[in-house]
């Protein structure tokens, strides 16, 4: 038989299921799952696997109402209507389908229950494995825009309770990213490209930097003493630095004889 699926009540053959656009596992990866080996109804090692699932439900803070006694009941219906000898049992729950907010769902949204059945086929135990290492990049790759963002919905779920609009994440005590938006520090009203590229620019005499200090912006901000810093670059940057040292050495004023 072919591979069903199972979404809130609605069964029917897997490539055919539907799921809504606005379930927060589509936009979020807001849930969590289990899978296991099934063979006929019974799943291998289920009441550890429940312990499991129900325990991430609750450190996600997924208001599942179905106990495990009537979550199991159903995934044993499912098996049975896969009627297959060997299958891999996938489930999962998600916080609930409704607008994409980063913060919970207002009360009243439900979370959604998925059940897929699909057969599998056993590799022969005399079939030789073979394997790869690969560096294990799972929780360092912040900067790649996936749709795993249950940090994010959790700290921003956290600011709402507390009355803030957004939160902030820090790591060994560096502001990252906000939770839904970006982060920029102003140092004296100035950021750090404008600050960063008014040194480079003057030191090299290369022109317009980047930010306030762009093609289209000038120094005029800048604090007199800051003035007078740049400007001592752009000497040292003309001059070249060697000059500017002897400049300044005693050694470089001291009579002979």
């Amino acid at each position: 038989m072919p591979a069903i699926g199972w979404y809130n009540g609605t069964v029917g053959p897997l490539d055919e299921m539907k799921v809504p656009m606005l379930d927060r596992a589509v936009c979020f990866g807001d849930g969590c799952y289990e899978a296991c080996l099934a063979n006929g109804v019974r799943a291998f090692a289920i009441e550890k696997h429940l312990d499991r699932f129900y325990r991430s439900l609750s450190l996600l803070r997924i208001p599942f109402s179905v106990d495990r006694e009537a979550l199991g009941a159903t995934l044993s219906e499912c098996l049975a209507a896969a009627g297959e000898d060997c299958a891999v049992l996938y489930w999962q729950v998600s916080r609930a389908t409704a607008p994409r907010t980063h913060a919970f769902p207002v009360n009243g949204a439900k979370p959604n229950l998925m059940i897929t059945v699909t057969p599998k086929t056993l590799l022969p135990d005399e079939r030789t494995v073979r394997l790869i290492t690969a560096e294990d990049i799972r929780y360092s790759m912040c900067h790649v825009k996936t749709l795993n963002l249950i940090p994010n919905v959790l700290a921003s779920e956290r600011a709402k309770e507390n009355g803030a609009d957004e939160a902030v994440f820090v790591r060994g005590g560096f502001v990252t990213e906000g939770a839904h938006t970006n982060v920029h520090i102003l140092k004296d009203g100035t950021d750090f490209a404008t600050n960063f590229t008014a040194e480079l620019a003057c030191l090299n005499n290369i022109g317009p930097g980047l930010g306030m200090v762009g093609p289209m912006g000038n120094y005029s901000f800048y604090h007199p003493a800051l003035k007078m810093l740049l400007t001592f670059n752009m000497l040292t940057g003309r001059l070249e630095l060697f000059p500017m040292i002897v400049l300044f050495s005693p050694m470089a004023w001291r009579k002979n004889g």
